[in-house]
C-alpha cells in the first residue's frame, strides 16, 4: 500500500535540493540572476526529487505518468490559463481606467526585437510568445510538474482522495515559493502578507486545475503545458499589458485578489461540472501504485 514516508521522502527532497539554489536567489534579491538559468535549475528540483524518491523507493519511473494523452487535454492545459487570466485581467482593465497599457507593451515589443513600427513589432511579439514561448516556458514548467502533478498528486489522492490531494500538494507547492517571495523580488511589490495569501489561495487552485488535467488525461504533459501557458500568459503578456500602479499589486499579477478568484473559479467547474471517472481515478493511483515490488522480491 501507498506509505506517508514516500511523501515525506519526496518533500525533503525537494527542500534539500532547493536550498542551495533559493540561497543564491536570496543572497542577490534577484529571481532572474545568472540570465535565469538558476530559476530554471530551481524549477527541476521537483523532477529530480521524484526521480530520487522512485529510485530509493523501487517505484517504477513510468508511474511518473509520460504517456502522451488525448489532444483535447494538450488544448485544455494551453487554454485553461488563458481562460482564468482573462477573466481576472479584463474586468480590470474595464474598471480601471488607463490601466490597459497597450502603448508600452507595444513599444517594449519593438525595443526587444529591434524594429522600428510599434504595429508589426507587438504582432510579432505575439506570435513568438503564444507560439515559442509556450514551449519554452513548458520546458521549465515540466520540471516542476514531474514532481508535483507526477509523483506527489498521485501518491496523495491514494492516500487521502482529491480534496487531501489538491489542498496538501498545493499547500506544498505553495511553501515552497516562499522563499522567493519574500527573500527576492519575485513579488507585486504591494503587501507581503496579501501577496502570501493571494499567491497562496491560487497556487492551491492551480493545483486542483493542474490535477484535474493529470487525472483526466493520465498524463503529466497537459500539466506541464497549463503550467508554461500560466507563466507565459500572467507573467509576460497580461502583466506587462498592465499600468503600474498601486491598485495593480493588489488586485492582478499572480499576488493578487482576482487571479485568486478565478483559478478558484475555474477548478470548480473542473472538478464539480466535468468530475473525473472513478477509473481515471483508479487508473491514475494504479499507474503511479507505489507499492514497492522489488523491495518485496
Amino acid at each position: 500500500m501507498v506509505k506517508r514516508s514516500h511523501v515525506v521522502m519526496y518533500v525533503a527532497l525537494v527542500a534539500l535540493l532547493s536550498l542551495p539554489w533559493y540561497l543564491l536567489v536570496i543572497h542577490t534579491k534577484e529571481l532572474g540572476m545568472g540570465q535565469g538559468r538558476v530559476v530554471h535549475t530551481l524549477m527541476w528540483c521537483p523532477t529530480l526529487a521524484a526521480l530520487l524518491t522512485c529510485y530509493l523507493g523501487g517505484i517504477s519511473i513510468s508511474s511518473l505518468g509520460f504517456t502522451w494523452p488525448k489532444l483535447r487535454y494538450i488544448g485544455l492545459g494551453y487554454g485553461l490559463p488563458i481562460l482564468y487570466a482573462l477573466l481576472a485581467y479584463i474586468p480590470y482593465w474595464i474598471a480601471v481606467r488607463g490601466s490597459f497599457n497597450l502603448a508600452g507593451f507595444s513599444y517594449a515589443s519593438a525595443t526587444s526585437l529591434q524594429l522600428q513600427t510599434t504595429g508589426p513589432a507587438l504582432l510579432l511579439n505575439l506570435f513568438l510568445l503564444l507560439g515559442y514561448g509556450v514551449i519554452s516556458g513548458t520546458t521549465s514548467g515540466l520540471g516542476e510538474e514531474i514532481g508535483w502533478r507526477g509523483f506527489l498528486f498521485p501518491a496523495l489522492l491514494k492516500l487521502g482522495g482529491p480534496v487531501s490531494a489538491i489542498l496538501i500538494s498545493g499547500l506544498i507547492w505553495a511553501l515552497w515559493h516562499y522563499p522567493g517571495i519574500l527573500g527576492s523580488n519575485y513579488n507585486s511589490g504591494g503587501p507581503a502578507w496579501v501577496a502570501l495569501v493571494c499567491f497562496t489561495w491560487m497556487v492551491i487552485s492551480g493545483a486542483a486545475i493542474f490535477g484535474w488535467l493529470r487525472v483526466k488525461s493520465g498524463s503529466v504533459w497537459p500539466a506541464a503545458i497549463a503550467h508554461g501557458s500560466h507563466n507565459l500568459f500572467i507573467q509576460a503578456i497580461c502583466d506587462p499589458l498592465t499600468r503600474s500602479s498601486r491598485s495593480e499589486a493588489i488586485w492582478t499579477t499572480e499576488f493578487g485578489i482576482l487571479l485568486a478568484l478565478t483559478t478558484t473559479i475555474v477548478a470548480l467547474v473542473c472538478w464539480l461540472r466535468y468530475p473525473p471517472e472513478p477509473t481515471s481515478l483508479v487508473a491514475v493511483t494504479t499507474q503511479s501504485k507505489l507499492v514497492i515490488e522489488n523491495a518485496v522480491r
